[in-house]
């Protein structure tokens, strides 16, 4: 099991993929002797913050999303074509 969380870790770690809640809360102090530390004290993260997660609803809807898209290919097409009239 051990390794299981070594490998996890390692993969995250290579692609920086620790959000700063995590690397405040669980990481911080960095004073690990070794890498299975790393891994047990990241599991035990884990474990306590399923335990007080709570979901959350989301107010972004996809007409947002379009609207937004909208608005960018709208700004990038305005760019555009200033750059090409200079």
């Amino acid at each position: 099991m051990e390794q299981c969380y070594e490998q996890k870790f390692l993969r995250r770690k290579r692609r920086g993929m620790y959000p700063k809640e995590i690397q405040r809360k669980a990481l911080t102090p960095n004073d690990f002797p070794d890498l299975p530390t790393v891994a047990e004290r990241l599991a035990a993260f884990e474990r306590y913050y399923q335990t007080i997660a709570r979901p959350f609803e989301w107010k972004f809807t996809h007409a947002d999303l379009n609207n937004l898209l909208a608005r960018m290919r709208q700004r990038y097409a305005e760019d555009n074509s200033l750059k090409l009239a200079a």
